[in-house]
């Protein structure tokens, strides 16, 4: 694989054989397949690249989504979170999850006591 400069790579992703790399950002836990092409993109928690994928310039792939191989993500386009895009798609623009699946998802929240003046 080639990683290029400015590259963030986090803890236990794996990179596939000739998959290449141009700067960005993988959280941890990414799974990028061989011949994957990323520049300059963000890829969150737990996602996965397939084979042959291609990532465009400042795109950003949410938490636990799916690229199928040979996949393309458009360079400034937004996936996910927990979103699958199937093998040999082109994605452009905002892809997000349905309703169904967004609540499904477990959110927590923390409410501050308010104080009194």
């Amino acid at each position: 694989c080639i990683i290029g400069p400015g590259a963030i790579i986090g803890s236990r992703c794996t990179i596939g054989d000739r998959a290449r790399m141009a700067g960005g950002v993988l959280f941890d836990g990414v799974t990028v397949g061989a011949r994957a092409r990323l520049d300059e993109c963000v890829v969150a928690t737990r996602s996965r690249i397939g084979e042959g994928a291609s990532i465009g310039a400042l795109a950003v792939i949410g938490e636990g989504c799916d690229i199928g191989p040979l996949a393309e993500v458009a360079p400034h386009s937004r996936v996910g979170p927990i979103v699958p895009v199937a093998a040999g798609t082109l994605v452009e623009g905002v892809v997000m999850p349905s309703q169904q699946r967004i609540d499904g998802m477990q959110r927590f929240t923390f409410d501050t006591p308010a104080t009194e003046n």
